[in-house]
């Protein structure tokens, strides 16, 4: 603890102030804060385990950002960004935009539903869900691994969130 608050205040990432009992108080790994200069330049740097996505609104910018750390870190560019943890990008003059297509057609075959008709509402209306009544699962690993599933993909759909959270409750 006394090596990181060190090196937060080496970097200067946080101004420390004292400690008062009206503020509330967050703890330093989960906080971020996207830093930007003067001129509106701004660099966001997103990291999973070894994958790393770095973007931005200035090209000379990133590139030396990216320089800097082929100095310090072997690195290998894949140029623009494609896909990202099963999350496809889509680029067009307007902006990027994300899906899960491909993530999801692999889970409709993982379930032998690949060739189901789609619905506009995920669930059927009004009519409720039971713990009780009903067949239960012959493989119920399969059921919580589908849940899980799904609740990734409401990353991109976000349409699906609470009949996958309802769908939970019965894990």
């Amino acid at each position: 603890m006394a090596e990181e608050l060190s090196t937060l205040k080496k970097n200067r990432t946080w101004s420390l102030v004292p400690y008062s009992n009206s503020m509330n108080v967050v703890g330093n790994k989960w906080v971020f804060r996207v830093k930007h200069n003067i001129d509106g330049q701004v660099i966001f740097v997103l990291i999973y385990v070894d994958d790393m996505i770095v973007t931005g609104n200035n090209q000379v910018s990133l590139q030396v950002f990216i320089d800097k750390l082929h100095e310090l870190f072997a690195l290998k560019d894949l140029g623009s960004l494609h896909l990202f943890l099963g999350i496809e990008v889509v680029r067009d003059a307007i902006g990027m935009y994300l899906t899960q297509s491909k993530y999801i057609e692999d889970l409709l075959e993982k379930t032998a539903m690949l060739n189901t008709k789609p619905c506009p509402t995920p669930a059927a209306v009004g009519k409720p869900l039971a713990a009780l009544g009903g067949e239960p699962m012959k493989n119920q690993r399969l059921y919580m691994s589908v849940i899980g599933s799904l609740q990734y993909v409401t990353h991109t759909r976000p349409d699906l969130a609470f009949v996958i959270n309802r769908l939970s409750q019965f894990l």
